[in-house]
């Protein structure tokens, strides 16, 4: 199984605010934003979870009421599955929850 998970246009990754185990891969590894991909491949055990969180910060150039989605695909035998959230820059903070859950075969 693996996720896959790009940074949102109009955000940077927050360091070191990654939990679940997944990883941060920069697009640029030498200088620039912190834009890249939160990465994790691993096995979970039938009727198990796994939560991975990350922050990502905003730019202060994203225009109001940008829409902001944060598109995640996670691989298994099954096939490629996308999940997706969307939120607007209004100058307040969202936490935008991305939850799997692997289901017993």
């Amino acid at each position: 199984m693996s996720l896959n998970d790009h940074t949102p246009a109009w955000t940077v990754y927050v360091a070191g605010s990654i939990t679940g185990g997944a990883t941060f891969v920069r697009d640029n590894p030498h200088d620039g934003p912190a834009v890249g991909n939160i990465v994790w491949s691993g096995m979970i055990d039938g009727g198990s979870s796994m939560v991975f969180t990350f922050l990502v910060q905003v730019l202060d150039s994203a225009p109001f009421y940008t829409d902001i989605t944060n598109s995640a695909e996670f691989t298994t035998w099954e096939g490629t599955f996308t999940l997706s959230a969307t939120t607007q820059v209004t100058g307040y903070r969202y936490y935008l929850p991305l939850i799997g859950k692997a289901l017993a075969p």
